[in-house]
This record gives C-alpha cells, sequence and structure tokens, in this order.
C-alpha cells in the first residue's frame, strides 16, 4: 500500500466536489465544512503476484480521518506503470473513474429526490392533520354556539338595522328633553331635599337625646339669650341695610373674634359688607 503524489485524478475529484449542489454535497458528506478545502489523496494497493493495482481516492479531514469518494477501481500492473504523456510520473488511471463521478452524482440526485419526496409526505400529513383538527374545532363550535337564526326565531326578534337604532336612541334622548321629565325631574330633586332635612333633623334630634339634662339646660339659656340679642333694637340701624336678625347673627358669630382683637372693626364691616350688609 502506498500513498502516492497528487495526481491530475485528484484535482479532477476535488473539481467534481467543487461543483456539485449544496444539497448533494451535505448528502455526501454529511458536513462539508469538515474537508473543506477539499484535498483529495490516492492510495495504491499493489498485488504483484496478480500483476495488477487497486486505486482508492479518499479525502483528508482535519481530524486526519479519511472519505472515501467512491469505490477501488483496479487496473494491471502494466497500464498503472506506463508513463504519462508529460514524462512526469505514472499513469495510476482508469477511464472507469470518470464513470464513478456520473453514477456517484445520480446517486445522490437520487437520493435527494427522495429526501425532498419525504417532506413533502410528511407537509401533506401535517396539513391534513391540521384539517382535521379545525374541523373537530368548528363542529365542537357548531355544537356549544346556539344557531343564531334558531334563536331569533324563539324569541320572535329580530336584529335591528343602524338606523333603527339611532333612530330609537333619538326618540329617547327627546323624551328625555319633554316638559314631563323635566318636571319629574325636579319633584325627585324636591323629594331627595326634604329627605336630607328630614334625617338631618332626626340627627339633631337624636344628638340632643343623647344629652344631659344640665347640657340641655345649659343649651336652653344660650338660645334664650341669642334670641333676645337678636331681638334687641340697636340705636340707628333703620340706617344699616339689609335684614337686622341676619347682620346681628353675623356680628355676633364675630362677636369673639373681636373682643379678642383678633379682628378689628374695619375688618368686621368688610365682612359684613361680603355678605350683602352695608
Amino acid at each position: 500500500m502506498h500513498i502516492i503524489e497528487k495526481r491530475p485524478q485528484d484535482r479532477a475529484w476535488n473539481m467534481f466536489l467543487l461543483d456539485l449542489d449544496p444539497h448533494l454535497l451535505d448528502i455526501l458528506l454529511q458536513q462539508p465544512s469538515k474537508y473543506e478545502p477539499f484535498d483529495t489523496r490516492s492510495i495504491v494497493y499493489i498485488n504483484p503476484a496478480e500483476r495488477t493495482c487497486k486505486i482508492l481516492r479518499f479525502l483528508m479531514t482535519n481530524q486526519r480521518h479519511a472519505f472515501v469518494l467512491a469505490t477501488p477501481f483496479e487496473i494491471s500492473l502494466e497500464q498503472a506503470l506506463s508513463i504519462t504523456v508529460d514524462m512526469e510520473g505514472f499513469q495510476l488511471y482508469s477511464q472507469e473513474e470518470n464513470n464513478q463521478m456520473a453514477i456517484l452524482k445520480e446517486e445522490l440526485m437520487a437520493k435527494y429526490y427522495q429526501i425532498l419526496a419525504e417532506e413533502e409526505r410528511n407537509l401533506k400529513e401535517r396539513a391534513s392533520r391540521t384539517k382535521v383538527h379545525l374541523q373537530e374545532e368548528m363542529d365542537d363550535q357548531n355544537q356549544t354556539i346556539p344557531n343564531l337564526d334558531k334563536k331569533i326565531n324563539k324569541w320572535g326578534k329580530r336584529i335591528r338595522s343602524q338606523e333603527e337604532m339611532d333612530e330609537d336612541l333619538a326618540k329617547r334622548f327627546q323624551a328625555l328633553n319633554s316638559p314631563y321629565m323635566k318636571r319629574k325631574a325636579e319633584l325627585l330633586i324636591q323629594s331627595a331635599r326634604q329627605h336630607i332635612l328630614q334625617q338631618h333633623t332626626v340627627k339633631e334630634d337624636s344628638e340632643q337625646s343623647d344629652m344631659t339634662t344640665e347640657e340641655k339646660v345649659a343649651m336652653k339659656k344660650r338660645e334664650e339669650r341669642k334670641e333676645k340679642i337678636l331681638n334687641h333694637k340697636v340705636a340707628g340701624e333703620m340706617y344699616i341695610n339689609g335684614n337686622p336678625r341676619k347682620w346681628k347673627e353675623l356680628v355676633l358669630y364675630k362677636f369673639n373674634a373681636v373682643y379678642r382683637n383678633e379682628m378689628t372693626l374695619p375688618q368686621l364691616l368688610d365682612y359684613l359688607k361680603r355678605n350683602n350688609i352695608t
């Protein structure tokens, strides 16, 4: 067995690999990058007894592993040792080698078409399963969702158009603006006010009921003094513009502030003026 120097046939195999379709190259080498750049080598097996030579073409990998490209071909020892035309070496070549390249390419094409057919079959199967699944879902929906026509017939109703719904909405707004509805709203507001006043009165009564006898007597005296002050005639009050009881209540409300010098008389007059007492 001898590994011989690179021959023209080795370079021919390199060109064959480079010209292959990438898909075919993937099928042949599984991982083409492992063999790039392509470096075809040859091994010669010599059988002196039978005077024959077997030549094997292979690719070297980066890991120093070999990939056999084709079945070894056999030539006679005389043919193998004949000198080439350029007188640079031995022939070590057979016409069958070109046929091997063509056969290898046909085998790769057949495998490629087989892979495509299998992928297409798988796609059709997946599409068929998806279609069945969708049909099952649609059947389930048809069973769970009531038929709209039957529902309408059962209730004796029909779906109204957008124009009909707009017309109905306009009528409702018109009814809300009618005198009857306005009067009804006023009555509701009046009723609500009476209810609030009633609740407030009940609350005051309940608060007074919680007071002791002494507290009730003291409150009664304060109310009597307040009424006495409000009913007291003040000299010159006729010159004051406004309800006498109202401005007396305002003055009484601010009396402590004036007494503690927290408010001056001009400020008190301004306060009365803001309350329409002049």
